[in-house]
């Protein structure tokens, strides 16, 4: 699993977008269920999610799921 922020210091109601990526080295049946991530002192809104691709990592492919999340800080700190 990976997840990465467009900003790292945003201002209080600025957007910043989480990409949360989750890899899959074998074969999966069925739908993986994803738990939303816990936000505190953030109105989020989920973006949606990319159509799964495949990325090859040291020598060995995986499969990604993308999910995208719009983060609007609530409160500074």
């Amino acid at each position: 699993m990976e997840a990465v922020v467009d900003k790292k210091n945003p201002f209080v109601n600025e957007q910043v977008t989480l990409t949360l990526k989750l890899f899959f080295a074998v074969q999966i049946y069925g739908s993986p269920e994803l738990t939303e991530p816990t936000t505190t002192g953030f109105w989020t809104e989920v973006l949606g999610n990319k159509a799964p691709y495949y990325q090859r990592i040291s020598g060995r492919n995986y499969k990604v799921i993308e999910r995208k999340y719009a983060l609007f800080p609530t409160q500074t700190g």
